[in-house]
């Protein structure tokens, strides 16, 4: 909803500026970005931010809270 109410563009700067708060805020290594909206993403990413399916998205938040 937030995309269409925005517009793709001021939508697209609202990413560019998460991925770079989160590269400030954890530090990552590599920076997974799921969700439908993800293909919609038209900016050039940084080699360590790569999209993914949902389906390895679900699987690698699960993994999280996995116990060992």
């Amino acid at each position: 909803k937030a995309r269409k109410k925005i517009g793709k563009k001021t939508w697209n700067r609202r990413v560019e500026r998460a991925i770079k708060t989160l590269r400030v805020l954890t530090n990552f290594d590599k920076l997974y970005i799921g969700g439908g909206n993800a293909a919609r993403i038209n900016f050039k990413l940084d080699p360590d931010v790569k999209i993914i399916s949902n389906e390895c998205g679900i699987r690698g938040g699960a993994s999280l809270w996995r116990k060992k």
